[in-house]
């Protein structure tokens, strides 16, 4: 089943924000949530949770939550849970599909700047080089940020047939945001060197007005990194019925640019929604 989607902006400064950049793919979940594949079969991307704690009038504080891959599910959720068995994570599609790149009218906030691997392989599926997943029960997601202008991003494939599709501009990041009632927190719960840690947000002794931001994130570790191709690596999680596509078979992403930082050619997340 696909994502659900609403139409309705969600608040770019809500009381928590889950945020998702570098390699890895979000995809719908069972029970609509969202599963988040965070990509481990490389060594040159390094994979961090970091919880960004905004208090009122004062500069943000980083909680390092985790560092290195997954060693178990992490979970995030209502807490209480309103409908234990199912969730309410839905996407950001103002308007109805085809969704068509270069029209001037695009919100910029439309999840669907992200790059849909469905739409280069129709069947791709992730391996186990993507598990455990980061599962959210709740949320709204949206594209955070845009490539700048002038990087004319494209897919190109020599194989046979030959294919080329100009993307104009992509999501460089993912977020979703939660929104709580009063009378609920946003709980945390996963496992780190086989110890169980839950955490709930907002926590008791942050000001009313705190706002947190859960940044999940697989990306170099440098500013400007040794030359790479993100396709090349995601194609080692993404197989065709348990077969590996062949390279005549990929896509390379390429950018117009020829001294790039990692926040302007982004190793951009992705999308595999049907």
């Amino acid at each position: 089943m696909p994502f659900q989607t609403t139409s309705i902006a969600p608040p770019t400064r809500p009381k928590v924000t889950i945020a998702f950049a570098g390699l890895m793919v979000l995809r719908p979940g069972a029970n609509n949530t969202c599963e988040v594949g965070i990509h481990r079969f490389n060594t040159s991307h390094e994979t961090r949770a970091t919880l960004i704690v905004q208090r009122p009038n004062r500069p943000p504080t980083l909680v390092s939550l985790l560092q290195g891959p997954l060693e178990a599910p992490f979970e995030i959720s209502l807490n209480p849970d309103p409908n234990p068995l199912m969730g309410d994570f839905c996407v950001f599609a103002p308007s109805c599909d085809p969704f068509v790149r270069n029209a001037g009218t695009n919100h910029e906030l439309d999840y669907r700047w992200s790059v849909n691997v469905r739409d280069l392989h129709p069947r791709l599926e992730l391996n186990n080089g993507a598990q455990p997943f980061v599962t959210l029960k709740t949320g709204i997601l949206y594209t955070s940020s845009l490539t700048i202008d002038g990087l004319s991003p494209r897919f190109i494939r020599r194989g046979s047939p030959a294919r080329e599709i100009e993307l104009h501009r992509i999501a460089s990041s993912l977020a979703a945001a939660i929104i709580t009632p009063d009378t609920h927190e946003v709980r945390l719960r996963w496992r780190d060197f086989g110890a169980v840690l839950e955490l709930e947000l907002p926590r008791r002794n942050d000001p009313v007005n705190t706002c947190y931001t859960v940044m999940f994130s697989n990306e170099p570790t440098k500013l400007k990194p040794e030359p790479h191709d993100e396709m090349m690596l995601y194609y080692r999680i993404l197989h065709d019925g348990g077969i590996r596509l062949t390279d005549d078979q990929r896509f390379t992403l390429t950018y117009n640019s020829e001294d790039p930082v990692t926040d302007e050619v982004p190793c951009l997340s992705l999308i595999q929604n049907p």
